[in-house]
């Protein structure tokens, strides 16, 4: 009995160890994905050139991810979830008055478009234009990404509950925004200041129940 259950403790010993070094493993590969993207682009992403960049063989990386849809898809959760969990953290960890807290929310994602994760995102998110291949890939991470976001930011935001429709706009609005900042560089300082003023304010607005298409100030 106790050869058996010291048999039973190795083996998910053995299989705990296999597991944690295939998640570092995973990470490494994807690490180096974003390091590419951020460092090169789109341009020569291949399985073979990041299978050397990371360090790996071909066997091991496409052990992991067969195909390069694979990774792409895998390259794209890995940002988007880990840009999802640093601004809640962010947010959760500075937030103080609550009416203030859409306003501060939406500072913090245009903090977020500014990261490596996002400059990675947006590297897949240009270049799927004119990749048939990647379009598809990148549309379907970009979907599972949106809906993440709504839900956590309802789960937030609680005057955000039953209007899902609102909470949406504000996230398409601010979304559309700030991609188009992170494109116009060559904008002086001073009017993308403006812009972002203008863009949290407009946040603010749809939160508290404005229509800004009839004048509604959401007030009874």
């Amino acid at each position: 009995m106790m050869a058996t259950q010291e048999t039973d403790a190795f083996d998910e010993s053995a299989e705990n160890w296999q597991s944690r070094k295939s998640a570092r493993m995973r990470g490494r590969v994807l690490e180096a994905a974003v390091d590419w993207l951020v460092e090169r682009g789109y341009a020569g992403f291949s399985v073979l050139a990041l299978a050397e960049k990371a360090g790996v063989s071909r066997g091991a990386l496409q052990h992991h991810f067969p195909t390069k849809g694979d990774l792409i898809s895998a390259v794209i959760d890995h940002v988007v979830d880990r840009r999802i969990a640093r601004f809640l953290a962010d947010f959760g960890a500075s937030a103080t008055i609550v009416d203030d807290q859409p306003q501060q929310a939406t500072a913090m994602y245009w903090d977020s478009v500014n990261s490596r994760d996002y400059a990675a995102y947006l590297e897949l998110m240009v270049a799927s234009r004119t990749d048939a291949e990647l379009r598809e890939c990148f549309e379907k991470g970009a979907l599972r990404y949106d809906r993440a976001w709504i839900k956590e930011v309802a789960g937030s935001f609680p005057q955000w509950a039953g209007n899902e429709h609102r909470l949406q706009v504000a996230s398409d609005f601010v979304a559309a925004t700030h991609l188009g900042l992170l494109l116009l560089s060559t904008m002086p300082e001073e009017r993308r200041r403006d812009v972002l003023a203008f863009t949290e304010d407009a946040v603010v607005g749809l939160y508290l129940g404005r229509d800004p298409r009839s004048g509604d100030d959401g007030k009874a």
